[in-house]
């Protein structure tokens, strides 16, 4: 009972502490029916990748519905080991006790109230698998409590386990090198995973590979049309290259997707006042101000978009509030020592 008044405790102390990091909006949408229905399948997965720990990803996308027998299948298998535990809980209490570990521990992350936009994550699984490995151990020692010389066997067995854990560990700790290694070795072991090629895509863009970071922008949408990251990164790769109608287009369909979104609007602003379409681009930081007054960025853009209509004494202002803002933002007070020249060229003639 205590350990389940934790886990109720912790199930409600995530809850608001999501809601109030505002994550819990990415999964809104997301039915219980099928919610539940992952939940269930992830009761099951979670148990399999701390068996035979391969194919690990940093992130697993959620299909939004499996199939019906999966999770027929996986609600038919919890039940069966939990009726089965509760009926010879007096012979081996140690059993029940770990797989209710298990499943209570795992009450908050399991995904009935959607965190986030994976399906699963191995970190969720550190705490529960304390109750699996107590299964193990308990459960062992009572297989071969009769056996002679079981402590040696134990002990032995033991041993391998852990030389077994130090390969798939070295193993593992290959895949994350570097972002790219870690982003390419999730798409290999996952299907469908948008935020790989999205995030690989940004490395790639760090790395100068500018094309094939819009090819992966490029599948991350096509996974995942509504995905607003992957929209406002491929503008940004498009404009990269030139290709500024194209960006502009990813920009608003971003904006038509997330209109509350401050960073596309400042992007798309951005793409704007490069091509000479100052008042459209003056509007786009405004609205991004309107929704974040304290964001730097906006204020400075939408100074130099200002310069632009010559509007000098408004420019000041802006780069003034960016540099209030943001006392060590370099370009705001570069900006604004230029515009305060422009102000003061004409007396010093």
């Amino acid at each position: 009972m205590p350990i389940f008044g934790l886990a109720m405790a912790a199930s409600i102390v995530t809850f608001v502490a999501q809601k109030q990091a505002g994550a819990l909006t990415t999964g809104a949408n997301t039915p219980f029916g099928a919610r539940g229905g992952n939940a269930l399948i992830s009761y099951c997965r979670y148990l399999g990748k701390l068996l035979w720990p391969v194919d690990l990803a940093i992130f697993y996308p959620n299909p939004g519905h499996w199939p019906v027998a999966q999770v027929l299948l996986a609600g038919g298998f919890i039940v069966g080991v939990t009726v089965l535990l509760v009926l010879r809980r007096r012979r081996y209490p140690f059993m029940l006790m770990g797989w209710l570990w298990y499943g209570g521990t795992l009450v908050p992350v399991i995904g009935l109230v959607q965190v986030g936009e994976q399906a699963m994550a191995d970190r969720y699984a550190y705490l529960p698998s304390v109750g699996v490995l107590i299964m193990a151990v308990w459960g062992t020692y009572e297989l071969t409590r009769r056996w002679q010389y079981h402590g040696l066997v134990l002990s032995v067995a033991g041993g391998a386990a852990l030389v077994l854990c130090l390969g798939l560990t070295r193993q593992e700790l290959g895949h994350w090198q570097d972002s790219e290694a870690l982003y390419r070795h999730a798409l290999a072991v996952t299907e469908n995973n948008y935020l790989a090629h999205n995030n690989l895509g940004i490395v790639l863009v760090e790395k100068g590979q500018i094309d094939e970071a819009i090819s992966q922008y490029r599948e991350a949408i096509r996974l995942e049309p509504n995905f607003v990251y992957a929209h406002k990164n491929l503008g940004r790769a498009l404009g990269m290259k030139g290709q500024t109608d194209e960006a502009i287009s990813q920009f608003q369909e971003a904006i038509r997707l997330a209109p509350d979104d401050a960073d596309a609007h400042i992007k798309l602003g951005v793409v704007l006042n490069d091509e000479g379409q100052i008042n459209k681009a003056i509007s786009q930081f405004q609205e991004a101000i309107r929704l974040t007054p304290d964001d730097a960025d906006a204020h400075n853009d939408l100074g130099v978009a200002l310069i632009e209509k010559g509007q000098i004494n408004e420019a000041i202002s802006r780069f003034q509030e960016a540099v209030r803002l943001n006392p060590d933002y370099a370009q705001a007070r570069d900006n604004l020592a230029r515009a305060l020249a422009m102000k003061n060229a004409p007396a010093a003639r």
